[in-house]
């Protein structure tokens, strides 16, 4: 093929090419114009995403926002709801009562006469301010009016009594007795002891003892220990103070002996009323607070000794009644008796008592029946004098129980105390010891502040050996390479060349360099090692001057126990 064919298929390929150039250049303009597009695209669609992602995000947030506001709403209408019935009830109870106390003033007015005319007998039997044919004539009205009321018939035998009508006096008398049994014993017994009838007393009394005991009879016996009190204004013969003292104490006997009694309950529960009088006071032993561990431990410790003075305080209030002291509880107790309610009026007395209740707690029933039912159960429940009288003793102020009742408790309640108070000691002084664990900076050990000595060389070893511990990780090694490459590199420059005496020069200068650091190192070992043995020394010396202050403090309040024993020793 000639030279001018070939250059004729050159030229037509290259024109191919060329047109195949521009086809390629159209096809990328057009492929560019597309890429743009789809990114166009792409960012509309990222931006799209990102707005229904948050508006969907918006809307989830006001749907959980919407439904806590449900579930808000229906918890409020429930607790509005509760509120509601709880006001309801309180509503109710309230109706109950007003409703129980017109029963009380209209349906009962007859015992209230009832009991304005013993009253007013009582009064009589010292202020003659009443007469016997007025009371009398009074009296036949009630009677009739309350055939059924032990007052009535104790009132009617008093009356006969003093009219010298003995039928009509042993007839009322055993109705009252049928009716009421222990309340009418108590007043017969009471009356005749203010009309210095000593043994017709004493025969009731003795009927008394043939009544079983209940819990409800707690204020009988604040009136029996009255009765054998040395401060009372009312006269009462030895004789019925001794045969009163020894029904108490044949009680109390009974209740050491019934099933269920605990002496070690009733002696935890005396250490419970002195635990609430323990003060609360803060150390000022500041080295023991900022180094010993066990600081409040010996704090705890301290206040519990230091409650020896509180309990001899109470003790001496309890046992030294003053002598002009009046004792005004057995006028009270028989009003008490003159103004109980009979059995007809106890059920409504219980139903104000109960719905009071309800009110006092807010309208919460469930709980105002479990808590009335709790004191009907206590009342009607054997009587526990010894938890009756240490409750006296601990909780009722000046007020509910005389000096001189409490006194009397307190004597026959004496094995239970003495218990109690060496119960108290025995705590704190158990728990009373002389090695405490103790932190004085990096140092950390079990000090026994019985021997200064021993723990002033437990800290001379533990800094030395930490001293030594340090001066073995210092290494001079290191300098002896060095030494050792140096008289290398001396002896190969007489062979090789100079420059190896500037290695030489090197190595001696990394090995000298490396001893003075190390001597610079120890020395400052020892004297670090040696202000630290000197500072914890030092701490560790006021320590135990502060824990002999600690001990001496702890002394003084725990002698306070003999004192306490010595005051009931003369119970």
């Amino acid at each position: 093929m000639s030279n001018y064919a070939l250059r004729s298929q050159l030229s037509q390929l290259e024109s191919k090419l060329r047109q195949v150039e521009h086809y390629n250049s159209q096809l990328l303009r057009e492929l560019s114009i597309v890429v743009n597009g789809v990114s166009r695209a792409q960012g509309d669609l990222e931006d799209y995403n990102s707005k229904l992602r948050s508006i969907l995000d918006s809307c989830s947030r006001t749907m959980h926002s919407s439904h806590q506001r449900v579930v808000d709403s229906v918890a409020l209408q429930k607790e509005i709801e509760r509120l509601y019935v709880r006001f309801k009830n309180v509503e109710l109870a309230n109706k109950k009562i007003r409703a129980a106390k017109n029963k009380i003033y209209y349906d009962f007015a007859n015992y209230r006469t009832v009991r304005k005319i013993v009253q007013g007998i009582m009064d009589n039997l010292d202020l003659r301010m009443v007469s016997e044919r007025t009371i009398m004539k009074t009296v036949e009205v009630g009677h009739l009016q309350t055939p059924d009321y032990w007052l009535t018939c104790v009132l009617i035998s008093v009356l006969a009594w003093r009219n010298d009508d003995r039928e009509l006096a042993d007839r009322a008398m055993d109705r009252a007795l049928k009716l009421a049994k222990k309340e009418s014993a108590i007043f017969y017994m009471l009356f005749n002891l203010l009309m210095a009838r000593d043994t017709a007393a004493l025969k009731w009394f003795y009927t008394y003892q043939e009544c079983e005991l209940k819990g409800s009879d707690q204020r009988t016996f604040l009136m029996l220990f009255s009765l054998v009190s040395k401060t009372m204004t009312d006269n009462v013969d030895d004789r019925i103070k001794n045969e009163i003292y020894a029904y108490i104490k044949t009680v109390i006997d009974a209740n050491l002996k019934a099933a269920g009694y605990s002496e070690e309950e009733m002696v935890s529960q005396i250490g419970y009323f002195f635990d609430r009088t323990q003060p609360s006071d803060q150390l000022q032993y500041t080295l023991l607070r900022k180094h010993c561990r066990e600081f409040d431990e010996l704090t705890s410790v301290m206040m519990q000794a230091k409650n020896n003075i509180n309990i001899l305080e109470f003790i001496l209030r309890t046992i030294h009644v003053p002598i002009d002291e009046k004792n005004t509880f057995l006028k009270e107790y028989i009003n008490e008796i003159i103004a109980a309610p009979n059995q007809v009026e106890k059920d409504v007395y219980d139903e104000i008592a109960y719905n009071e209740l309800i009110i006092r707690l807010g309208g919460q029933v469930g709980l105002a029946k479990e808590q009335f039912a709790d004191e009907q159960e206590r009342k009607a429940s054997d009587l526990d004098l010894i938890a009756e009288m240490i409750d006296w003793i601990y909780e009722r102020d000046s007020q509910d129980v005389n000096g001189q009742i409490r006194l009397n408790m307190f004597t026959l309640t004496k094995m239970l105390h003495e218990k109690a108070v060496k119960a108290h000691a025995e705590k704190y002084r158990s728990r009373r010891k002389s090695s405490l664990q103790v932190g004085i900076g990096e140092y950390s050990t079990l000090v026994d502040f019985n021997n200064e000595d021993n723990e002033q060389a437990k800290i001379v070893a533990f800094h030395t050996a930490k001293r030594d511990e340090g001066l073995r990780a210092i290494k001079d090694f290191p300098a002896y390479v060095g030494f050792g490459i140096a008289a290398a590199a001396l002896v190969g420059s007489f062979f090789t060349s100079f420059l190896l005496l500037a290695v030489s020069l090197g190595g001696v200068g990394y090995g000298l360099f490396n001893l003075l650091s190390n001597k610079t190192k120890r020395k400052q070992l020892e004297q670090t090692s040696n202000e630290h043995i000197r500072t914890t020394g030092e701490i560790m010396r006021q320590l135990f001057a502060e824990f002999k202050e600690y001990l001496k403090e702890l002394d003084e309040y725990d002698a306070y126990h003999s004192k306490i024993m010595d005051e009931l020793s003369k119970v």
